[in-house]
């Protein structure tokens, strides 16, 4: 059989069977009307039936016709895609895909990131529970150690093996088994503006390779009436404080040493924060404005750098209204190295995961195999959402065309995650940011500031109580 017009016909009958769906009526059209629509052969039609028949979702009643059928597998699940541009349609068409192909009607729930973990808590106290969720690092350790996440058997830890970056980030790699499934990921990186860099003087297709260079052509681009050279976000925020926390890992700082120990004032926190202090100083914007702030100035052409994830181009084709000509008015480059000596950045992994309340737990897993499948249409999903599939692992970045990719794939390898993996680190984003601002913005001394949340740090510890510290 001719598999370009299988394809064109499954693609069409699966369009035909969602609309269907849409107005709550089961019968398709005859084989004859269908050939007619498609404009494939009847043996063709026949063969897309068949194998529905066979996977359950239709039925054949001689005389009748051929019917969708009603009492078909559910699954529920709990996501965050709604935060992403686009992701909603593009979830959709993924769900639409697996029930078409699988039979199995997935009932899907989006809550902005920030809500999500309390609605995934209220609806396991309540015994609501999703089959499969989509997690995050932030919180990820908190769901194991309260036992709440399904360990998967040697069928499903294999999604894992094949899908691995060379420098290994899984978000569950420091546990003794495995309770989620590396799905997409969303790496730190910088964007520059060339339209600003043109108007400044700058050459646009040159971007700062170093720290040093960056504060130069910011500290150029803001000397300019109108024009801001950066625009960090010093919002209570917890993703956005990971915007801030790059720069510390540039310096080779952080709040984790090598032992795994929390530290706040050594000496390269020190350097970091002077250096975003001084910087700032020069060519940032003097006010507390939050990442979306800064997002309309960049799409506006009023900020020269913005860093953040390559979901972001969907975010600037929206604003902007620009769609082809996005290459030729923004660029894409890994962090700038500072005295690390690589360009640092931050990796957001999302994961699947099923807890262990789940009421399908072979749906669930039949779900996160079919959207960790090679066969996915991951230009499509990449497209509408801009995050980075693990299912591209193994690709080389040398021979892809599209700069987000290839920059995105560059930038992974040289990420870290070592922060997710402290159980009250992240729970604390939010805290770090009011006096990380103070310091940047107003000039407040930069070790009395690190020292004050070392003392914050103290503080929360002994009187958070267990419940909130863990979630």
């Amino acid at each position: 059989m001719d598999n370009s017009q299988y394809g064109k016909a499954k693609k069409k009958i699966d369009q035909i069977i969602t609309n269907i769906q849409k107005k709550g009526e089961t019968l398709l059209p005859t084989e004859s009307e269908l050939c007619e629509i498609t404009k494939v052969s009847r043996n063709t039609i026949r063969s897309v039936l068949g194998d529905y028949v066979q996977q359950g979702l239709l039925t054949r009643i001689q005389g009748k016709g051929t019917f969708i059928n009603e009492n078909k597998k559910k699954i529920n699940f709990l996501s965050s895609f709604i935060t992403q541009p686009n992701g909603e349609s593009a979830l959709g068409s993924i769900l639409n895909d697996f029930h078409i192909n699988k039979g199995i009607e997935v009932v899907n729930k989006s809550y902005p990131y920030y809500y999500f973990i309390k609605k995934l808590i209220k609806d396991l106290i309540n015994g609501n529970s999703p089959d499969v969720i989509q997690v995050n690092p932030v919180f990820m350790k908190s769901l194991i150690k309260h036992e709440l996440l399904l360990e998967f058997d040697s069928d499903i830890k294999e999604i894992n093996a094949n899908k691995r970056f060379s420098n290994e980030l899984e978000i569950n790699k420091t546990l003794e088994g495995t309770y989620a499934i590396n799905w997409m990921y969303s790496p730190m990186m910088l964007f520059y503006n060339k339209k600003v860099f043109s108007m400044c003087g700058l050459d646009p297709e040159s971007p700062p390779k170093t720290l040093e260079q960056m504060a130069k052509y910011a500290a150029i681009i803001n000397q300019k009436d109108g024009y801001t050279g950066m625009c960090l976000p010093f919002t209570n925020n917890g993703v956005h404080f990971l915007r801030l926390y790059i720069f510390f890992l540039a310096f080779s700082g952080g709040f984790l040493d090598n032992l795994g120990n929390v530290v706040f004032d050594t000496k390269e926190n020190i350097e970091a924060l002077t250096w975003l202090q001084q910087t700032y100083q020069q060519s940032g914007l003097q006010q507390k404005n939050n990442l979306y702030d800064a997002r309309i100035l960049f799409a506006n052409d009023r900020l020269g750098f913005l860093i953040d994830g390559p979901y972001c181009r969907n975010y600037f084709r929206e604003i902007s209204n620009l769609d082809n000509d996005f290459d030729d008015h923004y660029g894409v480059t890994t962090i700038p190295v500072g005295p690390s000596g690589k360009p640092e950045g931050l990796l957001l992994t999302q994961a699947l995961a099923i807890p262990r309340s789940a009421k399908d737990i072979e749906g669930g897993k039949s779900f996160i195999k079919h959207l960790t499948s090679t066969d996915m249409d991951w230009d499509f999903l990449f497209e509408s959402t801009g995050m980075i599939p693990c299912a591209w692992a193994n690709m080389d970045y040398q021979i892809i065309h599209d700069d987000i990719v290839k920059t995105s794939l560059k930038q992974i390898e040289s990420a870290t995650s070592d922060i997710f993996s402290h159980p009250v680190l992240p729970h604390m984003f939010s805290l770090f940011v009011a006096p990380i601002a103070e310091a940047v913005l107003h000039g407040e001394d930069i070790v009395e500031t690190l020292v004050f949340m070392k003392k914050l740090y103290r503080n929360y510890m002994q009187n958070a109580d267990s419940l909130y510290l863990c979630f």
